[in-house]
């Protein structure tokens, strides 16, 4: 027989928060509908303390005590380590995992009807919106402005290798010239920046 935990403020629920399939919906139409990305980058911050998330009821049981129920439980952000990105939570919003309490003793957890703050939700996808807009824009012509940092390079390169960017000349150097309209940016910058590829020819396949 489960037991009752604290009733939460009225207040704190989870009812107008976003279901993991509306969440990853805004990361999709972020990260060009690509849902796999989309479920990687949620967790990812849910484990990083950039998005809260609360279920409607959580079940905690241990052996030899009775089930202890909770309602609107706020997930801590060191549960998601017991998450992968293709679990099937992202479809349904239940959560099961085995963790250790205070004591070191093992408990199971259960959590239904998961979702996330959808402020948060919505913070993360801003800047990566904000990209794919610029990608959508005409093509520019070079810039002559100061330039560009090293630093700001530096993170636009990691920006773009998380949105899978093309990883080569000509559509990093006008990805980097859209995002930094008012810097100078060589092409040399953008070489030291890009993967080393082979010289010559791709190797003849035997047949």
């Amino acid at each position: 027989m489960a037991t009752e935990g604290k009733r939460p403020h009225p207040n704190d629920t989870n009812a107008d928060w976003l279901t993991p399939r509306q969440a990853v919906k805004i990361l999709d139409d972020a990260f060009d509908q690509r849902s796999a990305i989309s479920q990687q980058s949620l967790l990812e911050c849910l484990r990083g303390r950039q998005i809260d998330a609360m279920s409607f009821k959580t079940l905690v049981s241990r052996e030899g005590a009775d089930d202890h129920l909770i309602e609107f439980y706020k997930i801590p952000p060191e549960d998601w380590d017991h998450v992968r990105w293709n679990d099937s939570f992202f479809g349904h919003g239940i959560l099961t995992y085995r963790r250790w309490d205070r004591a070191r003793r093992i408990e199971e957890v259960r959590h239904f009807n998961v979702k996330f703050n959808p402020e948060h939700v919505k913070r993360v996808a801003a800047p990566y919106q904000a990209a794919q807009a610029t990608l959508a824009a005409p093509p520019m012509e070079e810039n002559k402005g100061p330039a560009i940092s090293p630093a700001h390079l530096k993170a636009w390169f990691e920006f773009y290798k998380k949105i899978d960017g093309e990883m080569r000349e000509d559509p990093a150097w006008d990805h980097a010239r859209m995002c930094f309209p008012k810097n100078s940016i060589t092409r040399q910058k953008i070489r030291d920046l890009l993967p080393d590829r082979p010289m010559g020819r791709p190797p003849k396949r035997e047949t």
